[in-house]
Formats: C-alpha cells, sequence, structure tokens
C-alpha cells in the first residue's frame, strides 16, 4: 500500500541530499552570508563541527517575516521563474539550504536589518520552528548549528573523527575565503583562531598562507576567449603536489568540482611537472549563466558545461603560454644544491683520459676516447669522420670525450663564434658538458633532442611536411578496443603524418609515418603509441581530441630522439644544444623532466668548500 511520508520523514531524507557533513552545512551558510554582500563573515566549530557551528556576517540581515519564510522548503530570493537560473549570479537559489539544515540539527537564527531598532530570534529543532522573538539588533546574520544528526543516528555513525570533520571545514572555508578575498574571513576551531584574512590581503597572500608556499611562487594569470573571461594564480611548477587538493577552480565566484577543468589545468603543465603529481592553482572563470549550468546537483558543487571545449582550451594555452612567458622551471636551486650534497658523489664527474692522448685545438686540448661513434638516427645529419691524428700533451681543464677530422674542428670553430653554447664533450654517453655566459651545463642529449622533436611536430602544416610514405604497407592486427580507438581518431593521427586505412575487422593498413621517426623504429614505434593511447583515453573523459593531439606529439617525439647511452661527435652534440636553445620551452622535455641543469661558480665553489 503506497503511504505518503510523513513531513518530518521527508524533511530528513531531502536534507541528505545537501548536508552529508558539517563541511557542507558550513558551505551554505557561508554561501548564504556571501549572497547578503557581507564584508566581513566569522566561522566558529567545534568537535569538527558535529556539536557546534556558528557562521556570523555584517550583510543585509533578515526581517521577522523573511526569517519566518527562510526555513520553509522552496523559499528563496534569488529566483522566481525557471528563466531566472539562465541569468543566475548568486550562489544560492533552491530554497533548501536552511530547511534541510533544520530538519537534521538545533537551529538558531538571529538577523537584523540595518538601521532597525530591534533584530529577530528563531529556534528550529527537527524542522519544528519556534516563534520568533525580539534579539539585540545587530546588522547582519549569526547562524548557530548544534548537534548535526541528533536525530539521525545512522547519518551520525558515518562522520569521520572530530579531527578529519575539521580538517575538511578548514579547506572549504580557505577555499572560499581565497575566492573571496575582498571579503574578511576568519575561522575558528575549539576556541583558537586558524586564520584571519582582513578585506585588504589578496587571493595571493591568503593562498601562500594555507598551501605553505612562497607568495613569490605565484604567477598571475589571465585570459579570454569566446566570451569567457579567465583570472587568477598558478604556482610555479617546481611546487607541484602529489593530489588535486591544491587546485581551485570558481566559476561566477562559485567553488565547482571539474575534472574537465582540472586536467586542462594538469595540461598546460604537463611538460613541467612529472606524471603522477599535480600543479597548483587557482583559477576563476567568469562566463554567461546560460551557457552553463549548475543545477546538477543540490549541493550546487558539480556544473556542466554547455560546450566544454572553449573553456577546456582558454585554460591549457593560457596556463601554457604563461608559464612560457615567465621562463618558469620544474628544478629548484635549492633542491640542485641539496641534489649535489646528499647523493652525488664528485668524483663520478670525473673523467679519465686514456694515455692523456690529445687533439690538438687552437683553444684547449681535447682528449680522445678510446670508443667508436655510433650517428645518431636523428635529425642532425652532418657526419664527421674518426681520424687518429693526436698530439700528446697534458690536460689543461675538464677531460672531454670527442673525436673529430681536423678541417671539420675549424668548421665547428667557426660556427662556434656565433653560438653561445660551448662543448667541452660527453660524459657517461648521455650527459653533454659544455659551457654558456660563464657557467658549467649538464645538458640531457634525449630530453633536449625530445624537446625539438615536439615544437617540429607542432609547426607541421602539410601533409609532405609532416609524412613520408612506406614502400610496402605495414598491416597491424589490433584488438577491437585499439580498432575503434583508431577509426575514431584517424584524422588525427594523419594531423602528424601517421596515414591509416582500415583493412578488414580488425586490421589496418600503415601507409605513412612521420618524418621525424627513423624508418627501422616507425612501426614499432605506432604500435605502442596506440595501445597506449586507447588504454588511456579511458581517464581523459572530455576533450579526448586535444588530449590525444598532446599524446601523439610527446611520445613521438620522444621516439624520434637519441637515446641516452649513445655516444655523439662533438659537431652533433654542438648543433644538438643551440637548435634546443632555439625551440620554445626549451627548458624541459614534454614528459616534465629537465633538458639540463646549470652549475653557477658560487654553487660550485660551496661544493668544493671554498665559500
Amino acid at each position: 500500500m503506497i503511504k505518503l511520508l510523513a513531513k518530518d520523514v521527508a524533511d530528513r531524507i531531502a536534507a541528505g541530499e545537501v548536508v552529508d557533513r558539517p563541511a557542507s552545512v558550513i558551505k551554505e551558510l557561508v554561501e548564504n552570508s556571501l549572497d547578503a554582500s557581507s564584508s566581513q563573515i566569522t566561522v566558529e566549530i567545534r568537535d569538527g563541527g558535529k556539536t557546534f557551528m556558528c557562521v556570523s556576517d555584517n550583510g543585509c540581515g533578515m526581517n521577522a517575516e523573511d526569517l519566518a519564510l527562510s526555513v520553509q522548503r522552496f523559499a528563496t530570493s534569488k529566483i522566481k521563474e525557471w528563466e531566472d537560473l539562465e541569468s543566475l549570479y548568486t550562489l544560492g537559489f533552491r530554497g533548501e539550504a536552511l530547511p534541510s539544515i533544520a530538519s537534521v540539527s538545533r537551529l538558531e537564527i538571529r538577523s537584523a536589518i540595518k538601521g532597525a531598532m530591534e533584530g529577530a530570534c528563531l529556534k528550529v529543532e527537527g524542522s519544528q520552528p519556534s516563534e520568533i522573538v525580539p534579539c539585540p539588533a545587530i546588522t547582519g546574520t549569526k547562524i548557530t548549528v548544534r548537534d548535526l544528526f541528533f536525530n539521525t543516528p545512522a547519518r551520525l555513525k558515518f562522520l569521520r573523527s572530530s579531527s578529519a570533520e575539521s580538517t575538511q571545514i578548514i579547506d572549504l572555508v580557505g577555499r572560499m575565503a581565497s575566492a573571496w578575498s575582498e571579503v574578511a574571513f576568519r575561522l575558528i576551531s575549539n576556541g583558537k583562531e586558524v586564520f584571519s584574512f582582513t578585506a585588504d590581503s589578496g587571493a595571493q597572500f591568503r593562498l601562500a598562507q594555507l598551501w605553505k608556499v612562497p607568495v613569490d611562487s605565484f604567477i598571475p594569470i589571465s585570459g579570454q576567449s569566446q566570451g569567457i573571461y579567465l583570472d587568477g594564480f598558478i604556482v610555479k611548477p617546481s611546487f607541484s603536489k602529489s593530489t588535486r587538493n591544491y587546485q581551485l577552480f570558481v566559476m561566477n565566484g562559485r567553488l565547482i568540482r571539474s575534472q574537465n577543468l582540472s586536467q586542462a589545468l594538469n595540461e598546460g603543465f604537463a611538460p613541467l611537472v612529472e606524471r603522477g603529481r599535480f600543479p597548483m592553482g587557482m583559477l576563476r572563470l567568469t562566463v554567461d549563466p546560460a551557457f552553463v549550468d549548475v543545477n546538477v546537483h543540490p549541493t550546487k558543487m558539480e556544473v556542466r558545461f554547455a560546450d566544454p571545449t572553449p573553456v577546456f582550451s582558454l585554460i591549457y594555452h593560457t596556463v601554457n603560454e604563461t608559464l612560457e612567458k615567465h621562463k618558469a622551471d620544474s628544478v629548484l636551486p635549492k633542491d640542485l644544491e641539496h641534489l649535489f650534497k646528499a647523493k652525488t658523489d664528485i668524483s663520478s664527474l670525473y673523467v679519465e683520459p686514456i694515455k692523456n692522448d690529445y687533439i690538438e685545438t687552437n683553444e684547449v686540448p681535447v682528449p680522445v676516447f678510446e670508443e667508436k661513434f655510433s650517428e645518431p638516427e636523428s635529425i642532425f645529419e652532418r657526419k664527421v669522420e674518426e681520424v687518429e691524428t693526436v698530439h700528446k700533451e697534458e690536460p689543461r681543464e675538464i677531460e672531454v670525450i670527442c673525436k673529430e677530422k681536423p678541417k671539420e674542428l675549424e668548421l665547428i670553430r667557426e660556427e662556434e663564434k656565433s653560438e653561445k653554447f660551448q662543448v667541452l664533450g660527453q660524459v657517461y654517453n648521455t650527459f653533454i658538458v659544455g659551457t654558456m655566459e660563464g657557467k658549467l651545463w649538464l645538458v640531457d642529449q634525449h630530453t633536449a633532442h625530445e624537446r625539438i622533436n615536439y615544437e617540429k611536430f607542432s609547426h607541421i602544416k602539410t601533409l609532405t611536411q609532416r609524412s613520408q610514405g612506406l614502400l610496402i604497407p605495414e598491416f597491424l592486427d589490433i584488438s577491437p578496443l585499439v580498432g575503434e580507438f583508431l577509426e575514431e581518431n584517424r584524422d588525427v593521427f594523419l594531423e602528424y603524418g601517421y596515414e591509416l586505412e582500415r583493412f578488414g575487422k580488425d586490421r589496418f593498413a600503415l601507409r605513412s609515418v612521420p618524418v621525424a621517426l627513423p624508418l627501422e623504429r616507425a612501426v614499432k614505434t605506432f604500435r605502442e603509441l596506440v595501445e597506449e593511447l586507447a588504454q588511456e583515453r579511458v581517464s581523459w573523459r572530455e576533450n579526448v581530441r586535444e588530449t590525444l593531439r598532446e599524446k601523439i606529439r610527446a611520445m613521438a617525439s620522444c621516439k624520434a630522439s637519441v637515446r641516452a647511452g649513445e655516444p655523439l661527435n662533438l659537431s652533433i652534440m654542438s648543433r644538438l644544444v643551440n637548435d634546443m636553445l632555439k625551440v620554445e620551452h626549451s627548458l624541459y622535455c614534454p614528459h616534465g623532466r629537465p633538458t639540463r641543469v646549470v652549475l653557477e661558480k658560487g654553487l660550485l665553489e660551496r661544493l668544493f668548500h671554498r665559500s
């Protein structure tokens, strides 16, 4: 038999959609204070909010009539018609917060409008309101919530410890204080002040205090596109975290959660932040309310954009361009010094020459290292033959690995007059050693070449520039999952030189590959590429194609580059490093690893205890 639920039962059930823990109560009350044009908000909690929460403000307040309506379900001053949602800029609008809180707690509201002779006080216990009585006329509203879930013990049982609930509230109020930096915020927990921000302390200062990072690590960001405005701050990539908890997204003043926006921020930082770590930042979006649905969930934290692509693109490109403009690096000088002090055996940097044999130059004698050089499969195609002409002489500086033809050396010296980086040699067949502007450089040959290839991919214009045809097509038998993925994205692969044709149910013919890829590696590289991308796309959610383009560029660039352990001759090393310095974003490879480490004189002196 079907029966109507009693009002108090229905209210308690409905309250679960809005109020699931103390932090959600604080969120609703603070949002009401912000909507009331408050310039000062104080939040006080005890026992993680389970026994006591109080939010007071100096906003517009309510008279007795409005106070009585405020605890009735679906009573709101924010909207009147459904169409009002398309021009909504307030944080609240559903008329459910106070009734929901009142149904599962002991609630007291004291409020007064500006200039009133007296205020009004209302108490509600489990949806049962008392009579409204007069109280002192303090402009604004003070709402006290006691004994949350006292009448719903099952929900109370699922609350976490007081400490854990306090942490949730501190994080939430800190985020709201940062998003509304023009409002003074104060938070008190168990009688102790957690933080207090005056109205003149900006978002940058507040975030620096809350996230415990230097103020000068914040980089302002701003941009606009298609009527969408973006501003806020990002934090230098060297301060990346292992969780997303240090990412703050605000839309039209509302705190929101969005995998799409987080992905855009991560992709904008991607070359600088290694996999498994996340950048820090606060991004504020201003958009036309008609193009976003904030009525997805009663908590109003989830939003749905009519078209997420412009928002994703704006964040991604603005973050990327801002980092490049500020020449952000993923390595902190203090980390570098710590690395050398704690982990590096300085003697391991010494390369002993073989029998003190040298090739004579007009400047520094260069030692000969007795091993064969293999020409790298790369864009650096100048060939320098090995010679055996050597001169015996005691070394005067760093021992360097190379073997060059004399007339080629003359050619290199002429080039070096116009190039800033001076090659000294190669260590462990992996790192290029040289000097530039009086500093000692160690360059990772693989990541440097990877960055060059990555930028080449991004500037490809025509099919003939990006593609080299295979004389005999390679036939690839693939799984249905990968086949579906390739079928959907063949045009994206073609943008980078992979020409594909379906040749049966689970078979494709690969007819061309990118010009930057060595032909002997091309097919293997493509197999690895599509398998990994097909598996990863499950986590991409939205904007798959833009993410796919980025992944193709990064992975193909990596496969086309010289590898660690490949010996290089002096000419190749010189050209590689100087070409790296000509491209954008040369500080790091597409996967976030540094391309070089610069050792200044001061650091070297400290390492040798000279200062």
